[in-house]
C-alpha cells in the first residue's frame, strides 16, 4: 500500500516535471511542420523527458 500512496503524491504534486521517454511517430510533413517546434520548445521545457521521433511518408494506423 505505500507503493500506491507514494505514487498518488507524486503525481498530485504540481511542482513535479515530467520524466521519462517521449515516444512519436508521424507522418514526415506533419513532423516537419507541427512537431519540430514543439519538440525544441518541450526539450527546453522539460529536460528529464528524452524524445524518440521517428517518421514515415505513409500513414500512421492506430
Amino acid at each position: 500500500m505505500d507503493k500506491v500512496e507514494t505514487a498518488e503524491s507524486e503525481v498530485a504534486d504540481p511542482a513535479a516535471l515530467p520524466s521519462g521517454r517521449l515516444r512519436i511517430h508521424a507522418p514526415t510533413s506533419f513532423g516537419t511542420y507541427y512537431l519540430t517546434p514543439l519538440i525544441a520548445l518541450h526539450t527546453q521545457q522539460f529536460s528529464d523527458v528524452s524524445q524518440s521521433i521517428s517518421s514515415s511518408v505513409n500513414a500512421c494506423r492506430i
